[in-house]
């Protein structure tokens, strides 16, 4: 694995209090143990820190001098910060392309949330659960295996990213639709034993993504 030292500065993340795109780096961090503030003051002041931040847009971590935007050069950092991010090639590239992978799923479901009104939100939440979801989760099960990891008996960045992208399914209320793929969710219960990441889960509904309940005329043809 590859890591960064670290010294007495907490990280100091800067973004609203949901569960977004600082997730993934703050699971990272939490299965690591390593503390960190998520500054929601200073993001519940926006736009006023944007001309001081780069980008000017959040989130924004804050860490060894240094100011990192970008949520994907951020995941990274705190995968080294972590001793997450793996030495071997094959591992790294491994890593690397869950974490895209798991970028894309949280791709449709931005998509899905500002699809429009109403009614165009519930028909892109609708594409998403009876396909689009399937299509991005079937090849991670086809990596996955029988393997309790991604890249065997050691977890890594990767593996939190998957975790993370299966939480915010789950917090967007899509859990049924996960429960076609049980080793996805035998490893989302192998990462949620690692470090702090259930504590994470137990702190509270920050859910940003909510996916809306399928009309009844639908809930009856399911069951048919």
């Amino acid at each position: 694995m590859t890591s960064i030292a670290t010294n007495d500065i907490t990280p100091r993340f800067v973004y609203w209090g949901l569960n977004a795109r600082a997730q993934l780096p703050m699971l990272l961090l939490r299965a690591a143990n390593i503390k960190y503030i998520w500054d929601m003051t200073t993001a519940n002041t926006w736009p006023e820190p944007k001309k001081t931040v780069p980008f000017g847009q959040l989130p924004v971590l804050y860490h060894n001098n240094l100011v990192i935007p970008q949520s994907g050069s951020i995941s990274r950092y705190c995968a080294r910060l972590a001793n997450l991010m793996p030495s071997d090639e094959n591992n790294r590239i491994m890593a690397d392309m869950l974490m895209e992978q798991s970028n894309d799923i949280y791709t449709m479901l931005i998509k899905a949330k500002y699809a429009g009104d109403d009614e165009a939100q519930y028909n892109a939440w609708k594409e998403l659960r009876e396909n689009k979801l399937h299509s991005k989760l079937e090849p991670l099960v086809t990596l996955l295996g029988n393997k309790t990891y991604f890249s065997g008996n050691n977890y890594h960045a990767g593996d939190i990213a998957v975790f993370s992208t299966l939480w915010l399914v789950i917090q967007a209320n899509l859990e049924q639709e996960l429960g076609k793929y049980p080793t996805l969710m035998n490893h989302y219960k192998q990462i949620l034993n690692l470090g702090e990441i259930q504590s994470f889960v137990d702190e509270g509904a920050k859910a940003y993504f909510i996916a809306p309940p399928m009309r009844t005329s639908e809930n009856v043809e399911a069951t048919v």
